[in-house]
């Protein structure tokens, strides 16, 4: 057999089911950006500018009772500082690893489904490109079988082929601006939390060697 005829045929299937593949795909997106959206809005810091607060807590030596504080709450600041509490007694690199194990761990929660979102804006148009390839080879087929006379009938299916394109460009546009948006809010929170840590650090290193701190200050 043919192989191009075995291809025709599987492509004159049309544009329907692309559409109903695009049709899922955007409901998928909404799910995600739904989701991220509560879930950036569950995880605020319950201490507005947490670091600050830190290093005051650190001076008055109430870190222990704002671990508490921020405990009751699901930020990612909170379960930075709950790390650092439990290993605080650890040796330096050991506490490092344990925060850089925290923050690895943070930041996949934090871009849990974005690449879905990010795959979805790129390959959306070409989906909907396929549809409409589809569909404008099921017009010029129908044209083949009719004639010249029946034009205006093909000229409708490629019409209706392009709303495949059109489909897909709708479901890609929204997807690449809540990735984006997402993303930016991903970075900035990360920047947060490594500042977090390095603090966290720093405070446990003047916590260790009081007396050089005191030098050069002196």
């Amino acid at each position: 057999m043919d192989i191009v005829l075995v291809l025709q045929k599987i492509m004159m299937i049309g544009a329907e089911w692309i559409l109903l593949l695009l049709l899922g795909l955007s409901v998928a997106a909404l799910v995600i950006v739904f989701e991220r959206v509560m879930f950036f809005r569950a995880v605020k810091p319950i201490v507005p500018e947490l670091t600050d607060k830190v290093v005051d807590a650190f001076e008055r030596k109430e870190l222990a009772a704002l671990g508490l504080q921020c405990k009751e709450c699901p930020s990612p600041e909170g379960k930075m500082l709950a790390v650092f509490l439990k290993y605080e007694t650890c040796c330096g690199d050991a506490l490092e690893k344990h925060l850089s194990a925290a923050l690895i761990k943070i930041q996949y929660e934090l871009d849990k489904n974005l690449p879905f979102l990010n795959t979805l804006g790129n390959n959306a148009p070409f989906i909907g490109l396929l549809g409409t390839v589809f569909g404008v080879i099921t017009a010029f087929h129908h044209l083949a079988e009719t004639g010249v006379g029946n034009s205006s009938i093909v000229m409708t299916g490629i019409s209706e082929a392009l709303v495949a394109t059109g489909v897909g460009l709708c479901v890609a546009i929204p997807a690449v601006v809540f990735y984006n948006t997402f993303v930016r809010r991903v970075k900035r929170r990360m920047a947060s939390l490594q500042r977090l840590k390095e603090t966290l650090l720093a405070l446990r290193s003047m916590q260790n060697h009081p007396t050089s701190t005191s030098t050069n200050n002196v």
